[in-house]
């Protein structure tokens, strides 16, 4: 997982977040390979229930 540090600004009304450039391309690196996961893991949960629809 790469890294994203963020630099907060807080006043006392806003709250501001800002990144670099490579910043945000690991958090869109990141937020690509969760995603890769999150897929992967539908994938094995569909071959479950359907193998426990065929047991039934």
């Amino acid at each position: 997982m790469l890294k994203w540090q963020p630099t907060v600004v807080i006043d006392e009304r806003d709250t501001w977040i800002g990144s670099t450039v490579k910043d945000y391309e690991n958090m869109a690196l990141n937020l690509q390979s969760l995603l890769r996961y999150i897929k992967g893991q539908n994938s094995i949960i569909s071959y479950y229930e359907k193998c426990n629809k065929e047991k039934e």
